[in-house]
C-alpha cells in the first residue's frame, strides 16, 4: 500500500480519497496516509472502510481524527432497538453479548434482520393474518416498506418494486 499511498499523494496530488477498502486494508490505509502526512479530513471511507475495528487496528481513536465515514445504519449504541435487545438479555439474567461493542458491524445485522423481519411482517398483513406465504409473497412484503427508521436507527427507508435499494 505505501506505494499506492505515495502515487496518490505526491504524484496524484489528490484533494480528496475516497477508500473503499475492506478487511485490515482500511487500518493499513490510514496508517499510510497518516505517515505520508495526508490529511484525514480528505479522506471518506464507505461502509466496509468504516468499523470501529478498522479505526482500532489504525492505531485507535485519536489517529483518526478527522476520517469521514459513511454507514448504511446507525453507529453506536445509543438506540432504542439496542436498549430493547440489551433489556431483553437482561430480564433472562444473563449479559448483552460483546459483540454489541463493535457497533457498525452488529448494528448492520439489525437492520438487515430488522428489514426482514418488517417483510415477513408484510406479508403476513397483506394475507389477511395468514402465515401461509411464499417468497413471491415475502418479495412483496419487501417491495412494501415504506419510511422504515428502526426508531431512528437508519434514515427513512422505502422499498420498491422498482427500487430495490429504497431511494440510494
Amino acid at each position: 500500500m505505501k506505494v499506492q499511498v505515495r502515487d496518490i499523494t505526491r504524484r496524484f496530488r489528490a484533494d480528496f480519497v475516497i477508500s473503499h477498502l475492506f478487511g485490515k486494508a482500511p487500518s493499513v490505509a490510514l496508517n499510510e496516509f497518516t505517515r505520508q502526512g495526508y490529511l484525514l479530513n480528505k479522506m471518506f471511507g464507505f461502509v466496509w472502510a468504516a468499523g470501529e475495528s478498522n479505526i482500532m487496528g489504525a492505531g485507535g481513536w485519536y489517529k483518526a481524527q478527522g476520517y469521514y465515514v459513511l454507514q448504511m445504519a446507525g453507529a453506536g449504541s445509543k438506540y432504542k432497538v439496542l436498549n430493547d435487545i440489551r433489556a431483553l438479555y437482561r430480564a433472562e439474567g444473563k449479559t448483552p453479548p460483546k459483540e454489541m461493542d463493535s457497533t457498525v458491524y452488529y448494528n448492520r445485522g439489525v437492520l438487515w434482520a430488522a428489514l426482514a423481519v418488517k417483510a415477513v411482517e408484510n406479508a403476513v398483513t397483506a394475507k389477511g393474518g395468514s402465515a401461509d406465504i411464499t417468497g413471491a409473497d415475502v418479495q412483496k412484503g419487501f417491495e412494501s416498506i415504506s419510511g422504515f427508521t428502526l426508531d431512528g436507527f437508519l434514515p427513512p427507508l422505502t422499498i420498491t418494486a422498482e427500487d430495490h435499494e429504497g431511494g440510494g
